[in-house]
C-alpha cells in the first residue's frame, strides 16, 4: 500500500543484472515510511441496568504528522460497529503536527478504536455485574442489523464467535499465578475491487486455481477450501497458485484484508462457471438434456427414475474423457 525504496532496488538490479540492496538513512526513514499514528479517544456509551446499550458516542484525534491523511475516518467507522445501536455518533479528527508522517498498519485506524472502546465496555460490564462476554453477546450487532457507520449487515460470525469462545475449555480454565483472561471484538472492511482468476481442470481430475491476489498470510490454503467446497472435491485435490501480471487480467492491489475476500468470491464464481461445463459435459456423454443433470459430491448425476442405468460421473471421468 505505501511504496518505499523498492522501485529504485528493483530498477538498479535489472540494470546491473545482480541482487541489489538499498538501505535508507535514518532521516529517509523519517520522510519515506512513518509509524502508525497515535490518538486520543473519548468514548461515552449509555446502557440500562439490564445490559442493554442504548447509546453510544466517540470522538476520535488521530496524528497524521507532517501531511495530513491518518486513518481517523476508518476509526470512527469501525469503532462501534461490532454493536447493534440504536443511537450512535462519532467524530474524527485528522491532527497535523510537526512529527514523521503516518503510514498504514494492519487495519488503519481499527486498533486504537477497538482498544478504547473495548476498555469502556469492560468498564461498564463489570460496573453492571455482569460477564464481559454475556455483556458483548447481549449488544452484538448480527445479521439485519444498519451497522454504526451505515450499511446494514448481511450474515456475519461476531455472535457465532462469541458463544464458541464461551463454550470453549479454555475460557473457564483456572488460571495460574500472574495470569489474567482478556476479552474484546473488533471490526473490519473488506472490500472486492477488481478481481480475477482462473481455474484449469486437469485429465486426472485435479483442480488448479490461480490467483492474482499476493498470499499475505496463507490465503492460498483459504481459497483452495472455498473452490474444493463449491466443486465438492476434497481440499488437496485443489491447488492455488499465485500468478504474475502477465497471466491474469487486471487485479487491484491486494490489501491486508482485500485478498482472501476478493479472491474467494471470484473462486466460487469461476467455480461455478466450472460446475456448468462440467454438466454440460457430461450431459452430452449422456446424450441427454443438460436440465437433467445436476451437481453433487463432485460427481454428476441424471435426475429422474429414467436414468437409473446411468452411474454418476466423477469429475475426474468428465476431465479425462
Amino acid at each position: 500500500t505505501t511504496v518505499f525504496i523498492e522501485p529504485v532496488a528493483l530498477a538498479l538490479s535489472r540494470k546491473a543484472n545482480r541482487p541489489v540492496k538499498v538501505v535508507m538513512t535514518r532521516e529517509e526513514v523519517f520522510k519515506a515510511s512513518g509509524p502508525t499514528s497515535s490518538t486520543s479517544i473519548d468514548i461515552k456509551v449509555g446502557v440500562k441496568k439490564d445490559g442493554r446499550i442504548v447509546a453510544a458516542e466517540g470522538v476520535f484525534r488521530y496524528q497524521g504528522g507532517a501531511f495530513a491523511g491518518s486513518p481517523a475516518e476508518f476509526g470512527a467507522m469501525t469503532s462501534f460497529a461490532c454493536y447493534d445501536l440504536e443511537n450512535v455518533r462519532t467524530i474524527a479528527y485528522d491532527v497535523v503536527t510537526n512529527r514523521p508522517k503516518q503510514a498504514a498498519y494492519r487495519a488503519p485506524g481499527a486498533p486504537m478504536a477497538a482498544f478504547a472502546v473495548e476498555s469502556v465496555m469492560e468498564e461498564i460490564a463489570n460496573k453492571l455485574g455482569i460477564a464481559p462476554i454475556d455483556f458483548r453477546i447481549k449488544n452484538a450487532a448480527r445479521e439485519g442489523t444498519k451497522s454504526s457507520y451505515g450499511p446494514t449487515f448481511g450474515p456475519i460470525g461476531l455472535l457465532a464467535t462469541l458463544e464458541t469462545a464461551k463454550k470453549h475449555p479454555h475460557f473457564t480454565a483456572p488460571l495460574g499465578k500472574n495470569q489474567g483472561r482478556g476479552m474484546a471484538c473488533g471490526f473490519w472492511f473488506n472490500f472486492g475491487g477488481q478481481t480475477c482468476t482462473d481455474i484449469n481442470i486437469g485429465p486426472d481430475g485435479s483442480v488448479t486455481l490461480t490467483v492474482g491476489t499476493v498470499d499475505v498470510g496463507g490465503s492460498r490454503a483459504s481459497l483452495a477450501l472455498c473452490v474444493a467446497e463449491e466443486l465438492g472435491v476434497p481440499y488437496e485435490q485443489v491447488k492455488c497458485l499465485v500468478a504474475d501480471t502477465g497471466t491474469l487480467g487486471h487485479n487491484d492491489m491486494t490489501d491486508g484484508s482485500r485478498g482472501t475476500f476478493s479472491s474467494s468470491m471470484a473462486g466460487i464464481f469461476a467455480a461455478r462457471n466450472a460446475v456448468t461445463v462440467l454438466r454440460e459435459r457430461a450431459a452430452k456423454m449422456w446424450e441427454i438434456p443438460v436440465e437433467d443433470v445436476k451437481w453433487e459430491d463432485g460427481h454428476a448425476k441424471a435426475v429422474g427414475s429414467k436414468y437409473g442405468n446411468l452411474a454418476p460421473l466423477s469429475i475426474k471421468e468428465i476431465a479425462a474423457a
